[in-house]
């Protein structure tokens, strides 16, 4: 700041040092609430980051309430005419090697030529 010069009673003081350090004091307050609402601001974004975490974790654990969230169980097969095979909810984890040697053939019976009996009756005399 320029340099203020007054003539008489305080004359060699440096008026320019005494209002710089007045404004220097009377910033101070203002200063200070400058750096609160910098502190208040960083706290408000920390606030707003920590929301969406508990709202994805509140998401997360609205998917744990559902029943289908722990039936994982699948199974896969690599020729679907050889064996099928699927998993309950209790089936125990695991990967199982099943080996087709042979596939059945399909066989059929018949009766040709079968008679109906007649009914007759028939008396059994026993003695002695």
């Amino acid at each position: 700041m320029a340099s203020i010069s007054f003539g008489g009673l305080g004359n060699g003081l440096d008026f320019g040092q005494v209002v710089d350090q007045l404004v220097k004091i009377q910033r101070g307050p203002i200063d200070q609430l400058g750096q609160k609402k910098v502190t208040a601001q960083s706290k408000l974004t920390d606030y707003a980051l920590l929301e969406g975490k508990l709202l994805a974790l509140q998401s997360a654990g609205d998917a744990l309430r559902l029943p289908t969230s722990f039936d994982r169980s699948t199974t896969t097969v690599s020729d679907e005419k050889a064996v099928t095979a699927s998993a309950s909810s209790t089936a125990t984890p695991g990967s199982y090697l099943v080996r087709v040697t042979q596939l059945a053939q399909s066989h059929q019976i018949t009766n040709k030529g079968a008679t109906a009996v007649s009914s007759a009756t028939t008396d059994i005399v026993g003695g002695a």
